[in-house]
């Protein structure tokens, strides 16, 4: 539309339509981003390995202090965060190996990618809800890949007895359904010794100001549109991150000052439109200590905003009553891990 209106009398004029897209690409395309964001994963797998073979010559023949300087150089000009192991040499063996910069292309183009998405306003609720269909092809693409990858390396133990790297993880954390089990346990762990240490505990949701959202929700629930929002700063989902960690951090400084104790579990998921916002399930000696502080901080950042003090901070105090307090957060551990029982609820 932009490059139809630049010139009147023309039906579509290229040259302007050129314009709109170099606009676009500079703008959603940074310089130091190795690939576009509309790059297949072939070209990323390609881009790893010039980067990588160019390092290696590089570094060819130079001592490791000098090799360190060089592959500083390179991560910087790509925006990679360079390895930061205890031995340097560690160090240049990762930026000097084709799978890691594989590793941090893939991981930098889907974040640039889907950042571009929740710009343009494709990531809400009446579209694709909380990731784009770009990201979850990707990461379908990914976990096929990994699952390939485990089931060809096959292990063989000192008696003899031969596994695949499938059937190993199956066995540990890496299996959803045990890393659900292990929270869930843990979660009772901290309900016993909260009950021990009668402490009582609270159910919490915080939630960023409006500025990190693209869009907006309004209309009824029955006729409900979904709309740019004039408040959006371009912040992404790591941007909101950030922001809700800052927060806790203030949080928590203002606590430790109070003497008010406390523990629990804490899980992040996205809004409709991927902005994260955390639940968390606390347990203290001073429940109303821990609120009021939440509510300060969690209201610092434009707490005149319509609707702030009602959505930007939520607390449910635990009913013993009702049951256990990990029925609370339950739904919450699954969503974040293998969506058991999700659906059903």
């Amino acid at each position: 539309h932009s490059a139809q209106r630049a010139q009147a009398g023309h039906l579509f004029d290229l040259g302007a339509a050129a314009k709109v897209v170099d606009k676009f690409l500079k703008e959603h395309a940074p310089d130091n981003l190795p690939v576009r964001p509309d790059a297949s994963d072939y070209e990323i797998v390609l881009k790893a390995r010039k980067i990588a073979n160019d390092v290696q010559l590089r570094v060819l023949g130079l001592e490791t202090a000098d090799s360190v300087i060089v592959c500083a150089q390179t991560c910087a000009a790509y925006g990679v965060t360079m390895p930061r192991f205890a031995h340097a040499a560690d160090n240049v063996a990762r930026v000097k190996c084709e799978l890691w910069w594989r590793r941090q292309l893939r991981r930098k183009h889907i974040r640039a990618l889907e950042h571009s998405n929740i710009r343009l306003h494709y990531v809400h609720y009446k579209q694709d809800p909380y990731a784009s269909k770009d990201a979850v092809k990707r990461r379908i693409a990914q976990n096929a890949r990994n699952a390939a990858t485990l089931e060809s390396v096959v292990m063989e133990n000192e008696d003899g007895q031969r596994f695949t790297l499938a059937q190993l993880a199956a066995k540990g954390i890496a299996n959803k359904a045990l890393r659900r089990g292990e929270l869930m346990t843990r979660l009772r762990g901290c309900e016993d010794l909260a009950d021990a240490a009668k402490f009582e505990g609270v159910m919490f949701t915080l939630t960023c100001p409006s500025r990190f959202h693209a869009v907006r929700q309004v209309g009824p629930k029955s006729a409900m549109r979904f709309i740019p929002n004039k408040k959006y700063a371009g912040a992404s989902p790591r941007d909101a991150q950030l922001y809700l960690r800052n927060v806790w951090k203030l949080i928590r400084a203002k606590l430790a000052r109070l003497g008010v104790h406390y523990f629990g579990i804490r899980v992040a998921e996205p809004h409709h439109d991927a902005t994260p916002h955390w639940h968390g399930l606390v347990f203290s000696n001073d429940v109303q200590a821990f609120c009021r502080v939440m509510r300060e901080y969690g209201l610092q950042d434009s707490p005149g905003e319509k609707g702030a003090a009602e959505r930007r901070m939520k607390f449910e105090i635990i009913d013993r009553a009702r049951g256990s307090a990990v029925g609370y957060v339950a739904k919450y551990i699954a969503k974040n891990i293998d969506g058991h029982a999700v659906a059903i609820t």
